[in-house]
């Protein structure tokens, strides 16, 4: 869950495919188990009725397999060019290892 310009690890209880529980993963470094009253509460903002239940392609259901295979031909694809082109849409982040992982060489 993102916090500021951090994130939060949770782990999520979901009936029905409805989250009904939220608390700290305890492996997640920044929440090592606990959550606060801002992650408690997101559980009135996870349930989505129009989010996508499937994978779709302009449009048209696909499988998750089909995703993968895309996914895997467009990744070698960007390998020849060092991914030149390739961008990554998120939201900011000051921890280290997302400044490491998301910076140019």
């Amino acid at each position: 869950m993102p916090f500021g310009a951090d994130a939060v690890g949770l782990l999520v209880e979901s009936h029905e495919g409805r989250p009904t529980k939220i608390e700290g993963n305890p492996d997640h470094p920044s929440s090592l188990g606990a959550t606060n009253v801002f992650a408690q509460a997101s559980v009135l903002n996870l349930y989505d009725p129009d989010r996508a239940q499937t994978v779709t392609k302009f449009g048209e259901i696909q499988t998750w397999s089909l995703f993968v295979e895309s996914a895997q031909a467009l990744a070698a694809g960007l390998k020849g060019s060092n991914g030149a082109g390739f961008r990554i849409l998120t939201v900011l982040s000051l921890h280290p290892r997302s400044r490491h992982r998301f910076s140019r060489s």
